[in-house]
């Protein structure tokens, strides 16, 4: 070993001596590090020390002077440094960064307070309470049974734990200085406060529903009343406690109630900012739209009140009088609607005339007050049957839109027995296949169907042997058989004419005339006369009838009969009547044989008939 010590240093930092650098024993300093190493026997470098980042020590440490660390330098404990105590600069920190618990202890209590111990934050008691102060004053204390605050509570929120029904396991309790306890839990989503530990007073469920004295609120505000008590609602005024109203239900006959508790109450009023709007008043009367009704015999009285004359409703209770409805404040004669209890008639009015009319036997009159088809008006009787009555004006206007069909329907025993209808823009009338058509596009009438439909020669205009009709009138003809210009017949006549008889060759000395019938039909003529009780004295020729009632045609010669009975002499043998072409008169003439005159005396006769055409 060698006797003397010899140094060496370095100033680079880092600097490391080699084994060339040193002998056994030598020393070397890098100055820079702050580092001490020397060379062993074996020629190795070894350092023997540095400037300690670290300090380990066996035993205990002893610093009477203190142990001074800077900013962010921490004292830690246990082998990963799990404990640390260090000051920030900002603030001063302990803080446990390892697993498992943190614990602070003391023999008593353990404090937290201010930097100088003079004030005291929050106390922690062993096997005991905790309190937390403000100003060195107990604010809020641990008990064995919760919590006591002292002051008032003030929170963002409130949390607690309750099974079902119960309000002793979980739930929060509201106690008073008497020791009365309420309750508040949360059950399934519903708010609940009890003052029992088996009735909910009030809940709030999970829908937003409020209920007072039923945990199952099905409404916005549910109240359900105690069923020994009548009122369970009240609305009252601290100024007075008489000045308070109860709802509720009457436990005898189960309906609802609204009472005034003040003797002498006057009534109940509905307002708004705008002034009065309802009334009831301590008779019992409704006012609607104005302060006060019209009379104590008013039982609901409306008011436009923006008009001296407004429109209302009022029910009246004299029915000595009569009730009047509906009608005009402060005029009679201007109601709607009014009970006459002279005639125990409903009466309706419009602008002060009596419109309506529902009498005491069901009824209903418009534009009359009784009945009388007479008078103008509509009357619908209480017997089923209607009556229609327009003066200079159409008096019962029916109208189908859109399609043809049935307008008015008509029934016997509720069976359809006919119809009145349209079809295009004519009327219909009949009865099952038997109707007739007004038609106006030809000034016809025309066989149809009830319903419309077409009807060729299907309807007879009569009966044979009954239901015949019985004089027909016709300013135009008659189609028979066909409908062709020969099936037309347009003339039939019957009539008498004045004939005179008188000879071919000389009259008579008395002119002989008689009144004869004839038939003309078509232009066939048939005219027929006779002459009875006649003196043919002077007469000669051949006989000749004058004053026919139509003159034969060109080519119309007719031929006819001669009879005669006479007390005379002569011959009625190959004796014929015939008129000529455009004649007016009859011949008869004998064939071969002259002709016997009817003598003068009772019992002559002579007849005769002619067919011709005009």
């Amino acid at each position: 070993m060698a006797t003397k010590i010899v140094t060496k240093n370095s100033s680079t930092a880092s600097a490391v001596p080699t084994a060339s650098d040193l002998v056994q024993g030598e020393l070397a300093v890098n100055v820079a590090d702050k580092r001490l190493f020397t060379e062993d026997s074996g020629g190795s470098i070894v350092e023997l020390g540095t400037n300690p980042s670290t300090l380990t020590v066996t035993g205990e440490i002893t610093a009477n002077g203190g142990i001074a660390l800077g900013d962010n330098d921490k004292a830690t404990f246990g082998a990963g440094d799990d404990l640390q105590i260090y000051h920030t600069g900002s603030y001063s920190a302990i803080t446990d960064v390892g697993t498992g618990a943190f614990y602070i202890g003391g023999a008593d209590f353990v404090d937290i307070g201010n930097s100088t111990l003079s004030e005291t934050s929050a106390r922690f008691h062993v096997n005991d309470r905790v309190d937390l102060y403000h100003n060195n004053a107990v604010k809020l204390a641990t008990t064995a049974t919760g919590i006591d605050v002292t002051g008032t509570a003030t929170m963002d929120g409130l949390v607690t734990q309750a099974t079902a029904n119960s309000y002793t396991a979980g739930a929060a309790q509201i106690k008073s200085l008497a020791g009365d306890i309420s309750y508040i839990t949360n059950v399934g989503g519903a708010f609940l406060i009890s003052n029992s530990s088996t009735t909910d007073q009030f809940t709030l469920s999970s829908a937003g529903n409020v209920g007072i004295g039923t945990s199952s609120p099905s409404r916005a505000l549910d109240l359900r009343p105690n069923a020994t008590d009548d009122w369970q609602f009240r609305l009252g005024s601290n100024a007075n406690a008489l000045d308070t109203y109860d709802i509720g239900r009457d436990v005898g006959d189960g309906l609802l109630y609204f009472k005034g508790n003040q003797t002498g109450y006057t009534g109940y009023v509905f307002d708004s900012v705008d002034g009065e709007r309802m009334r009831i008043d301590s008779s019992g009367n409704v006012a609607i739209g104005q302060q006060s009704t019209t009379g104590g015999s008013v039982k609901l009285d409306l008011h436009n009140s923006g008009s001296s004359v407004g429109t209302q409703i009022a029910f009246y209770n004299d029915h000595n009088t009569g009730g009047h409805f509906i009608g005009q404040a402060g005029n009679t004669t201007g109601n709607i609607i009014y009970y006459n209890v002279a005639n125990t008639n409903q009466e309706f009015y419009n602008n002060n005339s009596l419109k309506m009319t529902l009498d005491a036997s069901g009824n209903l009159l418009v534009g009359k007050t009784g009945i009388n088809i007479g008078l103008t008006g509509q009357e619908l009787r209480a017997d089923g049957s209607s009556y229609f009555t327009a003066s200079s004006d159409t008096a019962l206007g029916l109208n189908r839109l859109s399609t043809d069909g049935k307008v008015l329907e008509i029934r016997k025993d509720n069976t359809v027995v006919g119809s009145i209808g349209t079809v295009g823009s004519n009327i219909v009338i009949g009865t099952g296949t038997v109707g007739l058509r007004f038609y106006d596009g030809g000034n016809a009438v025309i066989p149809h169907t009830a319903a419309g439909g077409s009807s060729n020669g299907l309807v007879d205009l009569g009966q044979g042997g009954f239901n015949q009709f019985k004089d027909l009138y016709l300013s135009g003809g008659v189609y028979l058989g066909g409908t062709g210009a020969a099936n037309k017949l347009d003339d039939y006549e019957e009539g008498t004419w004045t004939g005179t008889l008188t000879g071919s060759t000389t009259a008579p000395s008395t002119a002989i005339t008689a009144t004869g019938t004839y038939t003309k039909i078509g232009r066939s003529v048939t005219a027929v006369i006779s002459f009875s009780n006649k003196d043919s004295t002077g007469v000669s020729g051949n006989i000749i009838i004058t004053g026919l009632p139509f003159t034969a045609s060109a080519g119309g010669v007719g031929a006819g009969w001669h009879s005669r009975s006479n007390t005379g002499t002569g011959t009625t043998n190959g004796v014929m009547s015939y008129i000529g072409s455009n004649n007016d008169l009859l011949l008869v003439q004998g064939l071969g044989s002259s002709i016997a005159w009817v003598s003068a005396g009772t019992g002559t006769y002579a007849g005769y008939s002619i067919t011709y055409e005009v």
